[in-house]
């Protein structure tokens, strides 16, 4: 194994055992189902909803969904898909502390995409 593959499978190792990190498959087939190797189950993963009503500075950290930004909608209590994938990014960031420059610099490149 080289030595570049050696690191990217320890860093999936890493987010796998970090408790933060929860991902579900969801069950889209294959487009080209009869071709050799197709699944009919889905490959496709993404992160778990993460539940954030009683975390305000996260869920504020977060850009909101475009009804939030264009209508004024309240703060969602669930973050799903990519900003839910931000959200346990940040919130493994704070069981490190002296990457608090690196929380920081994180939440404000959410809230800025």
């Amino acid at each position: 194994m080289s030595k570049h593959r050696s690191i990217e499978a320890s860093k999936h190792r890493s987010i796998e055992a970090d408790d933060n990190f929860e991902f579900q498959v969801l069950p889209w087939p294959d487009y080209f189902g009869k071709a050799p190797k197709a699944s009919a189950t889905g490959r496709h993963i993404c992160a778990a909803p993460l539940r954030v009503r009683d975390d305000l500075e996260l869920n504020e950290s977060i850009r909101g969904a475009l009804g939030r930004e264009r209508a004024g909608e309240r703060l969602r209590s669930t973050l799903i898909g990519g900003r839910a994938l931000v959200g346990r990014f940040l919130v493994a960031l704070r069981g490190y502390p002296s990457m608090l420059f690196a929380h920081l610099a994180a939440r404000d490149l959410a809230s800025r995409s």
